[in-house]
């Protein structure tokens, strides 16, 4: 957490001086929507993912396929990778994604670049869930869970095309299909993607 930055600062070594603003930033507790569920502001996380020597940089994604971190190094188990991958032993480091966002929001003030980006929504749901039965879930999903905005929209080539939000694609679609009909022409948004409202 930002604490673990906050508990490491040494004015003496490059690596280590925390800049006057986002000092500022953590005693005021300022982390706007970026912080976790208990108010912590995540900086990194380990993963299980196998990496090696250029992986820097890549993305981290979840089970939606959105970024959730950015790799940036791996334990020293985890140098043994190109020869082996050892699961019980090696690990990448990441930066958690909310803290990439915050220190363009927050500390660069470079809210615009926030602006054209499709923020993920938050998701209450447990990893065991993934573990369970997938298809009774998504059966038993309410369609009027399905959030339909016709405010909100996002261009497609210069088109304004409607935004869906929802975590089940199967319900998302059959709501699109009822709200606008369905043809190969009528298109939305969904999770970052586009699609149409026609059944293939």
């Amino acid at each position: 957490t930002i604490e673990g930055i906050m508990e490491k600062e040494d004015s003496t070594n490059e690596e280590f001086i925390v800049p006057k603003k986002l000092k500022q930033l953590y005693e005021n507790k300022d982390y706007s929507n970026y912080q976790d569920e208990n108010g912590q502001l995540r900086i990194n996380f380990i993963s299980s993912n196998d990496i090696t020597g250029g992986n820097s940089g890549s993305p981290v994604l979840n089970a939606w396929g959105e970024i959730v971190g950015t790799v940036f190094d791996g334990n020293w188990e985890a140098m043994s990778g190109d020869i082996a991958f050892e699961n019980k032993i090696q690990r990448a480091i990441s930066v958690d994604i909310r803290y990439v966002l915050f220190v363009i929001d927050k500390f660069a003030g470079a809210n615009h670049l926030i602006n054209e980006m499709t923020i993920a929504p938050s998701r209450n749901i447990s990893i065991n869930s993934f573990e369970g039965d997938k298809q009774k879930e998504s059966d038993n999903q309410n369609e009027n869970d399905v959030q339909l905005s016709f405010e909100k929209t996002k261009s497609f080539y210069g088109e304004p095309v409607p935004v869906l939000i929802g975590d089940d694609f199967k319900t998302v679609f059959k709501k699109a299909k009822t709200e606008f009909g369905a043809n190969k022409n009528i298109k939305f948004w969904w999770n970052n993607n586009i699609y149409t409202t026609e059944q293939k």
